[in-house]
C-alpha cells in the first residue's frame, strides 16, 4: 500500500493483498434512550450531546407525539452525506 505525503491528497493506491489502510479515527459514541423516541448521544470530544427523535412525517407514521421534537438519525445521516 502507497499512501499521499503529508499536506497532499490522501488517496491510498490498493495493491493485491491490501485488506485496509491505517485507521485514522474511531468513533466514540454513548447513545441512551430519553423518554419516548428521544435518544441522547454523547459523542467523545464535544462537549453538548447531540439528540435523535422525531418530527413531521415521522412522528406521524410512528403514532407519536414527543414532548419535544428533535431532527430523526435519517436527517443527520441526509445531512452527512451531502455535505
Amino acid at each position: 500500500m502507497q499512501l499521499s505525503e503529508p499536506g497532499k491528497d490522501a488517496t491510498t493506491k490498493i495493491t493485491k493483498g491490501t485488506v485496509m489502510g491505517n485507521i485514522v479515527h474511531t468513533s466514540q459514541i454513548t447513545i441512551t434512550r430519553e423518554k419516548g423516541p428521544t435518544r441522547k448521544a454523547v459523542i467523545k470530544g464535544f462537549k453538548d450531546p447531540v439528540f435523535y427523535g422525531v418530527h413531521g412525517g415521522i412522528k406521524a407514521f410512528y403514532r407519536v407525539e414527543p414532548e419535544e421534537e428533535h431532527a430523526a438519525t435519517l436527517d443527520h445521516i441526509v445531512g452527512a452525506v451531502g455535505g
